[in-house]
């Protein structure tokens, strides 16, 4: 599967790139409204585990802090204490330098609105949005919607875009694991059986490699592998299924 590249939030063929993928992209940064405090946590958590090396979580200190949630030795705490946008821009900026491919998570941006303007804050999420990309990273906004009135709304929605889906399994399945699931997807659409040897050949994947992919896969009850003599055949299941055609 081709890789998309990313550039800019704003252009239109991405976004729609963005939906036919179903997951998250390198580069890109993203909104979440309204969802429960444990599920974003939640969220955060897995797209660090299974995306990023290192991810990065802003937020109050005390009641904010997740730490019955989300205690990874991946995820950095920066607390909100007063700091001016300049400091949270910069820290954002020297993370994803340090650590490429990295993801970031900003609450309570009421508590940064009520210290700062609006247009304080949209200003410095431009300079944000822009060091993402740069550093091909991943930027989350969480918040509740009510927060905002319906003009800073549109501009946020303007520069970023919706999380590709509230159900994690949408976006838990890395590129070259996705890659596994199309190709038996179009073996088992034409009733044609796909061993592990075609599967390692076509997508050029050592045997090793592959063996541990497809046992990821059945562990997320993606795949189901039969076993014809010495040969093992992977089907794909009915979730697998869904998510596919969610994607074409």
């Amino acid at each position: 599967m081709s890789k998309i590249h990313p550039s800019s939030n704003k252009n239109n063929t991405h976004t729609k790139q963005i939906k036919i993928n179903g997951r998250f992209i390198n580069g890109y940064s993203y909104y979440s409204f309204d969802l429960e405090q444990e599920s974003i946590f939640h969220f955060f958590k897995n797209i660090v585990e299974l995306y990023c090396d290192k991810g990065l979580y802003i937020t109050r200190p005390n009641q904010d802090l997740p730490n019955n949630i989300i205690p990874s030795k991946k995820i950095e705490i920066m607390l909100l204490k007063q700091k001016n946008l300049n400091e949270i821009v910069n820290k954002i900026k020297n993370f994803v330098e340090k650590n490429k491919k990295s993801a970031i998570l900003l609450n309570r941006v009421d508590y940064l609105i009520s210290n700062f303007t609006f247009n304080q804050f949209i200003k410095n999420l431009y300079i944000i949005t822009d060091i993402i990309s740069e550093n091909k990273s991943t930027f989350i906004l969480y918040s509740k919607s009510s927060f905002f009135d319906e003009k800073q709304l549109s501009l946020i929605k303007n520069e970023l875009l919706p999380i590709p889906g509230q159900n994690l399994e949408e976006i838990q399945i890395k590129d070259d694991y996705y890659e596994i699931l199309e190709l038996v997807n179009k073996y088992n659409k034409n009733n044609i059986l796909v061993e592990f040897k075609k599967i390692s050949d076509e997508l050029s994947i050592n045997r090793k490699t592959l063996s541990k992919k497809i046992n990821y896969l059945e562990k997320q009850g993606l795949i189901i592998v039969k076993n014809f003599g010495r040969s093992k055949t992977p089907y794909l299941t009915e979730k697998a299924k869904e998510i596919i055609s969610k994607n074409l």
